[in-house]
């Protein structure tokens, strides 16, 4: 991605999405070209209502606004949020309305890599140095938090 200034994604012969790198890893036109570049985490959401610059979704117990709108989406569609591993933090589990339960952790010397349970299903988030929390323990309680800018829906469709 640092060679180019576009790139076409392409699955079984057929491209999937052109864009720059930019472009094809924070708004990937679907599951496939999310997962293909980086590390995603895949949220089922509802949509409760569209905005002109965002939707208002429904996602693990929590209504948030989201500063991305998945194309054609309308009230009460089903939706996926994108949320890049970096972007899904861990943080005190007081200082969030999303919470999950630690299932593994991987010291990678600028940040720790855990794996959370939410909802059923596993993702991949970041403990930052200097926020305040030490290395959970594996079967302790976690807050999550995201930017709600940083997050990219797509159609619960498949590819």
């Amino acid at each position: 991605m640092s060679l180019s200034d576009r790139i076409a994604v392409m699955s079984a012969g057929k491209v999937m999405q052109v864009g720059s790198p930019q472009d094809i890893y924070q708004r990937p036109d679907n599951r496939f070209v999310a997962d293909f570049v980086g590390s995603a985490n895949f949220f089922p959401a509802r949509v409760l209502e569209r905005k002109p610059n965002g939707l208002v979704v429904e996602f693990s117990g929590g209504t948030f606004k989201i500063d991305s709108w998945a194309p054609g989406s309308k009230q009460n569609d089903d939706v996926l949020l994108v949320i890049r591993q970096e972007d899904l933090e861990i943080v005190p589990e007081s200082d969030s309305s999303i919470h999950g339960i630690v299932r593994g952790t991987e010291f990678l010397g600028t940040h720790t890599e855990c794996m959370v349970e939410i909802g059923g299903q596993t993702a991949l988030a970041t403990l930052k140095p200097g926020g305040g929390m030490i290395m959970p323990a594996e079967g302790s309680t976690v807050g999550l938090r995201f930017q709600e800018n940083r997050v990219h829906v797509i159609t619960d469709e498949p590819e």
